[in-house]
């Protein structure tokens, strides 16, 4: 089957936030073909990975055609329905008790994050969501889970920039009801929307996670920060899944734009997008990194490019 013109447009898309997107596990097999064998046996990294829906492959409805970006390419793969997490399909507050009451602070939970089904009880369904370095409880509306979703992107426009200090709790109510602990090793750029004294309401935003916390946090935890330049990016981070077995293969060097096949004159299966140095084996096969392990691919002729 030949990508459609959808999937390679998508290949080379610099902006993928409009398309759904899927969250896949370790244990869902991914494949370069409909019917190919799946890649690798050793699944690594930080899981679960998000992927971008393209277009169903099959009228069983069994299998997703999706695209990862991962370590420098683009891959289009073949997954199994069967195998995604279930998701938040919209923003939901993670609400201590299963009712709709009105929330003005706690854990806001973005489209996309990944859940784990504690409890279900009636249109409410407990759940625990690893946000950052802990797993966080509470209920959302059973009917939020969705297989594919779409990007959300959380605002932090509202109130005075500051600085929250590592390890800094954020209560519910001033000293109330811990929802959330600020994990990172360094100050953490906060909005301040009040001050109460002994107490400050902040707003903490993870755009890589994709979710909000409003709490309450200590004022000498909170400071107001000097100007600077503050720059941060979502990683993909991980293991080297597989690649260092094939470290004594020889290398070549990949350009950004190359084409990637399954087999020569075969089907497209991703795209370079940085300038990568590639394990070479036999019949010029070689080998990209991917979250299940090492995916054998050939480099079509240099003249057939995408970027």
């Amino acid at each position: 089957m030949r990508p459609s013109p959808d999937a390679l447009t998508a290949l080379v898309e610099e902006d993928l936030d409009d398309h759904p997107r899927v969250r896949l596990s370790h244990r869902t097999p991914a494949r370069t073909s409909p019917d190919g064998p799946a890649i690798g046996a050793r699944p690594a990294g930080d899981w679960p990975y998000e992927a971008t829906a393209l277009q169903l492959v099959s009228s069983s409805d069994a299998q997703l055609r999706v695209l990862l970006p991962y370590r420098g390419s683009r891959l289009l793969l073949y997954i199994e329905r069967a195998g995604l997490l279930p998701a938040l399909g919209r923003s939901e507050w993670l609400r201590p008790a299963p009712e709709r009451a009105e929330l003005t602070t706690g854990v806001e939970l973005g489209p996309g994050i990944a859940l784990e089904v504690l409890e279900t009880r009636g249109e409410w369904i407990r759940v625990s969501a690893r946000l950052e370095q802990r797993a966080y409880s509470g209920w959302v509306p059973r009917d939020a889970l969705a297989e594919s979703y779409t990007r959300y992107q959380f605002s932090s426009d509202d109130g005075d920039n500051g600085e929250a200090r590592p390890s800094t709790k954020l209560y519910r109510t001033p000293g109330k009801e811990l929802v959330f602990q600020l994990e990172a090793d360094d100050v953490v750029d906060v909005k301040i929307l009040d001050r109460r004294g002994a107490w400050t309401l902040v707003n903490y935003v993870n755009r890589c996670a994709s979710f909000s916390v409003r709490g309450w946090a200590p004022s000498r935890r909170v400071a107001t920060p000097e100007p600077s330049l503050s720059l941060s990016g979502c990683g993909t981070g991980g293991d080297r899944s597989g690649l260092d077995e094939r470290a004594e293969l020889p290398k070549v060097a990949v350009k950004p734009g190359q084409i990637l096949l399954d087999a020569p004159r075969g089907e497209v299966i991703g795209v370079t997008t940085k300038e990568l140095e590639l394990a070479r084996g036999p019949d010029d096969t070689v080998y990209l990194e991917s979250p299940w392990g090492p995916v054998p691919a050939v480099l079509a002729p240099t003249e057939l490019r995408l970027i």
